[in-house]
């Protein structure tokens, strides 16, 4: 009767064990949540669809990944603007590369570090006066706001919308408070130190500035989360990264990854913890690792403390094919997809290449605007008449069909292959 009792009670065990097993594998989340800050990463925290919409918005540049060296990838000719760009939770410098950035932003070309903290170093270089630094400490942290929900803001007129941004900070299947990172604006308070204030969080708070160094600027933004994936496919943050590019110069970009320092405090500001069993969990080896040790533990209490020796089966890994990030971000491009839309969007980096190509005003296009773009662009009278001619007709239509977008981009790729 005692043996039967245990048997039943084993089977019992075993049952219960495969159901919370399956309970686990089955319904786990499908994407890691933490903020790696990969450049070539399908994660929501990551930056593959970044960059391809960068590389997309700005067709004319040049885009350069920096994995080995600064001094020997980042590049200046003294004609174009070249741009730096670096977005991650940290960035480290050593000598070599910092002495050869301040040259190349002395030289006249942009640097765009986007992190949640400035490294000493350059704001040191920043300065003639000494800066204040905490022993032992690299760099100087931001400020941080914690909230739900954040629209920040561009200052500049051409940049405002009648709808703000707005940002939630989301983990798995549900939206929390996050730490929004903002500048402290007493870091640029040296007389020596030429800066102006590119964007806001807040009415209160500062997170985009531009500092004045040589011929160059440095433009430090604190909020790298806002340009990764999760993000960028929505319209919202697809148009906030727009607008932020429309800062760069003209000339090649160089996204720095050699100098990322990983950010092993996953941002969890809530709730959530931070200790190593959330990083277990995170982790879908470690995580089945952590419940077969669970399992066994269980198993030896339930037979071994009856010293009752029976043979434990081995519960076969049950297989998730369920990870498939790429089409899940392919299906929701197709969900937004608005013809009009990414016509009237085609037309406006048109002009804004214009803009900044030649020089030429376009509140105007008229004749003698076609008459200027064809002489400084090389590029036939008819080809920017037909460009023109249908950036009205896509204005005026409530509706673009695809035949007519399809034209108007081959029309505009072709002034871009063309042009001088």
């Amino acid at each position: 009767m005692k043996n039967k009792t245990g048997l039943i009670l084993g089977i019992l065990g075993l049952i219960g064990l495969v159901g919370v097993l399956l309970y686990f594998f089955s319904t786990g989340d499908k994407y890691k949540w933490y903020e790696s800050y990969k450049h070539d990463g399908e994660q929501p925290y990551d930056f593959k669809i970044t960059i391809d919409v960068l590389q997309t918005l700005l067709p004319k540049q040049d885009f350069n990944v920096v994995k080995e060296s600064i001094k020997e990838e980042v590049k200046y000719n003294g004609q174009d603007i070249s741009n730096y760009l670096f977005i991650g939770n940290n960035l480290y410098l050593d000598s070599i590369s910092l002495d050869h950035l301040m040259t190349f932003v002395d030289k006249g070309n942009n640097a765009f570090i986007v992190s949640k903290y400035i490294p000493y170093e350059i704001i040191d270089n920043l300065s003639y006066d000494e800066v204040y630094i905490q022993e032992d400490s690299y760099t100087t942290p931001f400020d941080y706001h914690e909230d739900s929900v954040i629209h920040p803001y561009f200052l500049h007129p051409n940049l405002k919308r009648e709808k703000p941004y707005e940002f939630r900070y989301k983990y798995r299947d549900k939206y929390f408070p996050y730490y929004w990172e903002h500048i402290d604006l007493e870091v640029f308070y040296d007389s020596s130190m030429v800066y102006q204030e590119l964007g806001k969080l807040d009415k209160e708070r500062t997170n985009f500035v531009r500092v004045k160094h040589g011929d160059g600027y440095f433009y430090f933004h604190s909020n790298p989360i806002l340009f990764t994936n999760f993000f960028v496919i929505d319209t919202n943050g697809y148009d906030y990264l727009t607008a932020f590019l429309t800062h760069f110069g003209n000339g090649d970009i160089y996204w720095d990854e050699k100098s990322k320092i990983p950010d092993y405090n996953f941002n969890d500001n809530t709730s959530l913890s931070r200790s190593p069993l959330n990083f277990i969990l995170s982790e879908p080896a470690l995580k089945w690792a952590w419940y077969i040790l669970l399992c066994v533990a269980l198993l030896f209490m339930l037979f071994r403390a009856k010293r009752q020796q029976q043979i434990i089966p081995v519960l076969p890994a049950n297989e998730n094919t369920s990870l498939d990030f790429v089409n899940t971000i392919g299906r929701l491009y197709f969900l937004q997809k608005n013809n009009k839309q990414l016509a009237e969007r085609q037309s406006e980096h048109w002009l804004s290449f214009v803009r900044k190509k030649y020089g030429i005003t376009t509140t105007k296009l008229d004749k003698e605007f076609i008459k200027k773009l064809s002489v400084k662009s090389q590029i036939p009278t008819n080809l920017i008449q037909k460009i023109i001619d249908n950036h009205f007709i896509i204005e005026k239509e409530s509706v673009v069909s695809d035949e007519t977008l399809i034209y108007f981009h081959q029309l505009i790729q072709e002034f871009y292959n063309k042009a001088k």
